[in-house]
Order: C-alpha cells, then structure tokens, then sequence
C-alpha cells in the first residue's frame, strides 16, 4: 500500500479507497556492506558504485561508478565541517 504524506487530505472523501501497489524493497539485492556497516557495493539500475572509500569520519572520500560498463574514479574532499568542498574524476 502507497501512503501519501501532506498536510492536505488526498483523496476525495465521495469517492471509493482504491489499492495501490508498490514494490517490495529487497536489502539483499544491489547493496553490501562491511562490517562497520559501511556501504562497500550498491547497485541502482544501470548505475553500480563500487571501490568505496572512506575517511575517518565515515565520510566517502573515493568511489568508482560504473554506468553501462563504463567505470569512472572520484574522489570526494571535505572542508573543516564536513561539507563536501569538489568531487573530482581521477
């Protein structure tokens, strides 16, 4: 069932609740993670990010996406509050 979340009411109070269907969200596809539970592999349509690093913080500093087979590097820096300050290829 799809849940709407507003401040206004969705659905019109005359007209009959209709079913909506929604798929069912698998952690076993498409995502690993190491031991710190730290994302290590996730998988998102054509879309996979893989070779991810991180700092001490658990921020990502490093990643490689790959989009149809194509694999490109980036490195993520970070200023002195943790905001992310470039993401650049490698």
């Amino acid at each position: 069932m799809a849940r709407y979340i507003g401040n206004t009411s969705q659905r019109n109070p005359n007209e009959e609740a209709i079913e909506q269907r929604t798929n069912v969200y698998s952690r076993a596809v498409g995502l690993t993670t190491d031991a710190s539970n730290r994302v290590t592999y996730m998988k998102v349509g054509e879309r996979a990010y893989s070779s991810i690093s991180y700092n001490v913080e658990n921020q990502i500093t490093q990643y490689t996406e790959t989009i149809f087979g194509v694999p490109q590097t980036f490195s993520i820096s970070y200023d002195g509050d943790g905001n992310v300050v470039s993401i650049t290829r490698v």
